[in-house]
């Protein structure tokens, strides 16, 4: 992936904004405050943008969350990529999730007006595909509007339309310690010192660790590894079918190009980089595919990795001031659903840093970190 890059043997050493990051958390913060005006510096410890969650996820654009609150962000996320021009980067399949009859209540609850989705009995989806008609399900959700995004070109996009504006990307930038001043703090990186204003910590799996190294106090973010795969893809599974989501069996596939990418949904704690596969990662794929869509567990297996969500206690992203120190930003906790809201969640992040510290948010702002203290 090409990027803008600041000249590698000359750091950047004075920015108003420093975003440690240069994922879907810290490109889109950087992208909608250089459309703001303001200065910025992307500090990025690995070679290249986007080299961990942001990077090897299953590419989904889709609505449901957590709660309505998430689903009207996916809505207005989807909003904002489509002002950026990134229409074209997503192709809009539909989603297929199976659940209990509980969850698709749920579902529908959430739905509401807001966002078209049509529940099937198991018959209706059998004539539909019926390469699932040996899979355990009793019903399941289509919801037309979800699909697959090119994560690699929307990461370029936030890229470049920062840079375009002025920002400068700084790659194999560690940032290992700070020093607070009268006016801002001076960051301590692998490269050397760059005084800023602000600081924005936006390191995914990396934010509690980044956070100590600043002076804490800390937010216990949890780092849980989950591995995809690709199969040869049989000639049953099309391009135009929607992407398949079992909520009870946690698995998710689709067709990939010449391949099925399947996702078994795991929650295996773990440390921030750890990306490597599990001893029983083709016994756990079989598994669940056996469950599913028992057809795709004779498919052959080509490629397996592991890519890592990081989650906030409560599994809501944050995004906010930090309660205690007023030079520190936090944007971080996307969990599963970092390219879905990474256009909202960069708006909205810049919109509260141009608002200011004296707007600090309470504990009743469900995205805030002072929920926390």
């Amino acid at each position: 992936m090409s990027s803008k890059l600041e000249n590698p043997s000359r750091l950047v050493t004075e920015a108003e904004y420093a975003i440690i990051g240069a994922g879907f958390a810290g490109l889109p913060t950087a992208y909608f405050l250089t459309k703001a005006g303001k200065r910025c510096v992307i500090l990025e410890q690995e070679s290249k943008i986007g080299q961990h969650a942001s990077g090897r996820n299953a590419a989904f654009f889709r609505h449901f969350g957590e709660d309505v609150r998430m689903l009207t962000m996916a809505i207005e996320s989807g909003r904002l990529l489509e002002e950026m021009g990134a229409k074209p980067l997503l192709r809009t399949t539909g989603s297929l999730l199976f659940g209990s009859p509980q969850r698709m209540d749920r579902f529908v609850k959430i739905a509401g007006n807001a966002l078209e989705c049509e529940r099937l009995s198991r018959g209706d989806i059998v004539k539909r595909f019926s390469f699932l008609e040996r899979g355990n399900f009793h019903e399941a959700i289509f919801v037309p509007a979800d699909g697959v995004l090119n994560i690699k070109a929307l990461l370029q996009l936030f890229v470049d339309g920062a840079c375009g504006k002025g920002a400068k990307l700084m790659t194999d930038c560690q940032v290992v310690g700070v020093e607070e001043g009268m006016h801002g703090v001076s960051l301590k990186t692998k490269r050397g010192k760059i005084n800023c204003r602000i600081v924005i910590n936006a390191t995914g799996a990396w934010s509690s660790s980044l956070a100590k190294a600043l002076g804490g106090p800390v937010i216990p973010f949890t780092p849980l590894k989950r591995q995809l795969h690709k199969l040869r893809r049989p000639a049953w599974l099309q391009h135009s079918h929607p992407f398949f989501w079992h909520f009870e069996d946690h698995i998710y596939f689709r067709a990939d190009g010449n391949y099925v990418l399947v996702g078994v949904c795991e929650e295996i704690p773990t440390t921030p980089g750890d990306e490597v596969l599990t001893k029983d990662y083709l016994e756990r794929l079989k598994s669940r595919l056996q469950e599913c869509c028992p057809q795709l567990a004779t498919c052959k297996q080509v490629s397996s990795w592991a890519c890592q969500r990081s989650f906030s206690p409560d599994r809501l992203p944050v995004v906010g001031w930090d309660p205690k120190r007023s030079w520190l930003f936090w944007v971080s906790g996307l969990g599963g659903q970092g390219v879905s809201l990474s256009a909202v969640l960069g708006k909205l992040a810049s919109d509260r840093l141009l608002a200011g510290k004296d707007k600090l948010d309470d504990g009743d702002d469900f995205l805030s970190p002072a929920r926390f203290t």
